[in-house]
């Protein structure tokens, strides 16, 4: 367990809750059901200050995920409270390294990795024997 965000004055209650851990297929109707467990997860948190951009996080890495796994391999969406601070990890079954693109005013994609990079206090992605995990760590 870890310990979640704290609400109210002087400090509050604090609610204690277990890690998020969602299996998903790598497939588009994936991204609204992983921001829909993460909204969830914070708000039963007390973490109101995290919902919006852990949201779009998750929702960018998610769908890179979707479009980089193989087809019969699940993505592992992870998110950890630990003192007010939020690490979000998605695991995919592609071993490609994440790049940001090059962007231009007329691009249609490719603007995920520049989202999560604003968004995040901190970034990465970390190689597994299967694939790879890229989190992002708010807070």
């Amino acid at each position: 367990m870890r310990r979640a965000c704290q609400s109210g004055q002087g400090g509050g209650r604090v609610v204690i809750l277990m890690p998020l851990r969602v299996r998903l297929a790598p497939a588009a109707a994936s991204v609204g059901i992983a921001r829909d467990r993460v909204r969830r997860h914070l708000e039963a948190a007390g973490c109101p200050h995290l919902v919006e951009d852990a949201v779009l996080i998750v929702s960018e890495l998610v769908t890179n995920a979707a479009r980089a796994s193989r087809p019969d391999r699940p993505i592992e969406l992870r998110a950890r409270l630990d003192g007010g601070r939020l690490l979000i990890e998605v695991e995919d079954s592609s071993p490609g390294v994440p790049r940001t693109r090059r962007l231009t005013a007329d691009s249609l994609s490719g603007r995920g990795l520049h989202i999560v990079t604003a968004l995040a206090t901190e970034c990465g992605h970390t190689p597994t024997p299967h694939g790879k995990v890229v989190w992002a760590l708010l807070g």
